[in-house]
């Protein structure tokens, strides 16, 4: 981190000012105390200074920590430069000791650094990350400001150019402050360029950029569409109010590509549109369906831990099957999918999904999707086998979200899911063999009962089924085009 940096003269005196008087007014007490102001003389580039409250849990209170990696973006330290420490506003002198980490002489309770968002021809992880061009850009306190235990909260007054507006599912009060209740959950859009649409009830509030082959009244159809059918799987909304941010990608990229990151309730999307309307509508019905369902799994509910293993192959199961259901794609195209999957999975190295979770490339998230998928659609088989039809693998994501949403008590993620199948005998099997097991994936037995065969690369139905397998194809959806004809 070089040592280049400007200051702002008061910032921090009038942040105090301003803090104490919502302290009066009985606001929750912050953890950090900060102000994020773009620099007005270099794009891309914010100024950010703060401090750290008395009720910040700080075990060492001479090491400063900032985000150095986070969802495949790496070497996030070099986006910072200035770094100032101060104790008592004297500034005391520091060392780098590993990546994102800093030690001081001695204990320091305020800092301020600059940090350059610009794309700066970056691709992977570029929706999980803070980013800013010279008009707009979109914000993540998590990697702005330092790094305090595992739950921080953050009194953030941002500060932008004349014209430009913010937009966030954040509590921001008429001084402009947004009180945060946790920074690793927070997302605030900003810019000049951005066409907001504010949401009411279920439907939620749209920052959209850039020309696209669909409207924005699409964006609004389907995601009412998709939230209204997540809401019957898991029997209520998500909690709070909800922010979709759509926009292309800040470097060029392939169209249709696209990346996106569900923090908190806002779903911010990185899209390159394609050639045709038709496409392009269908791209991103795909991508809000899976985004959207991480608004229930992972993000409202409380458990400690990465446990990816199971809600990203929940999340793409969920979504192929919602598309199904709306109408979206056809349950051909579903089997398709699974196929093709399965066969990528069967070439590749045995490993258990949740030991698969801690290996960092891409190439072994992809093999996480995956497989998490295939596992997730082998457990609606033999949930709805072992049920009569009564129960499926709907039924163990509603399971685990009632059994962990808030207020229940945060715990460990990967044990709670696992008590969660063990509820059910027909999965024992599978987490066994796939989940905390590694042996190659089969599905054959599975297959049978639902009245599918896989040959030659392809998953079809079968040309004779029974009884049973033809209920058991209606509740995967088999019928479920049945619903749209006029």
């Amino acid at each position: 981190m070089s040592m280049r940096g400007s200051r702002q003269a008061g910032v921090l005196a009038l942040l105090m000012a301003v803090f104490l008087l919502l302290l009066a007014a009985g606001a929750p007490a912050q953890v950090i105390e900060a102000t994020i102001t773009v620099d007005a003389e270099r794009p891309g580039v914010v100024n950010v200074e703060g401090r750290f409250t008395r009720s910040a849990k700080r075990s060492d209170k001479k090491t400063f920590f900032v985000t150095d990696e986070h969802a495949g973006a790496a070497g996030l330290e070099n986006r910072f430069s200035g770094l100032e420490l101060l104790a008592n506003g004297e500034n005391t002198k520091f060392r780098r000791i590993g990546a994102g980490a800093f030690l001081a002489e001695k204990e320091f309770d305020a800092w301020r650094y600059s940090v350059d968002l610009s794309p700066a021809g970056r691709r992977a992880g570029t929706a999980h990350i803070s980013r800013l061009d010279g008009t707009s850009g979109v914000l993540m306190p998590e990697d702005l400001l330092p790094l305090v235990g595992d739950v921080r909260s953050a009194a953030v007054v941002i500060r932008v150019p004349a014209g430009w507006e913010m937009y966030s599912t954040e509590n921001r009060r008429q001084s402009g402050m947004f009180l945060i209740s946790d920074v690793k959950n927070s997302v605030v859009a900003i810019g000049k360029d951005w066409r907001f649409i504010q949401g009411s009830g279920i439907s939620p509030s749209l920052a959209i950029r850039g020309k696209w082959h669909f409207a924005d009244a699409d964006v609004a159809s389907f995601a009412l569409q998709i939230l209204g059918h997540y809401e019957m799987v898991f029997g209520s909304q998500a909690a709070g109010r909800r922010l979709i941010v759509i926009a292309p990608p800040p470097t060029s990229a392939g169209a249709g590509s696209w990346e996106a990151d569900t923090r908190g309730k806002t779903v911010n999307i990185l899209m390159a549109d394609t050639a045709f309307a038709t496409q392009s509508k269908q791209r991103l019905h795909e991508i809000l369906r899976h985004e959207l369902f991480h608004l229930w799994l992972p993000n409202d509910v409380w458990l400690k831990g990465y446990y990816a293993w199971f809600y990203e192959g929940a999340a793409v199961y969920a979504s192929l099957r919602a598309g199904v259901f709306l109408g979206r794609i056809r349950f051909d195209d579903m089997l398709d999918t699974l196929a093709r999957t399965y066969q990528i999975e069967a070439s590749s190295e045995r490993l258990s999904l949740t030991a698969m979770q801690q290996q960092g490339n891409a190439g072994a998230a992809s093999r996480l999707y995956a497989r998490g998928m295939l596992t997730a659609f082998l457990c609606d088989i033999e949930m709805l086998a072992a049920s009569g039809g009564k129960r499926s693998f709907e039924t163990l994501l509603l399971d685990v979200y009632v059994a962990h949403k808030p207020p229940a008590e945060p715990v460990p993620a990967t044990e709670a899911v696992l008590q969660r199948y063990a509820k059910y005998p027909e999965l024992s099997p599978i987490v066994t063999a796939f989940i905390t097991g590694d042996r190659p994936f089969e599905w054959g037995v599975s297959l049978n009962k639902a009245g599918l065969e896989f040959a030659d690369g392809n998953l079809r139905v079968a040309k004779r089924h029974n009884g049973k397998q033809k209920a058991l194809l209606d509740k995967l959806g088999y019928n479920a085009w049945r619903r749209f004809i006029p």
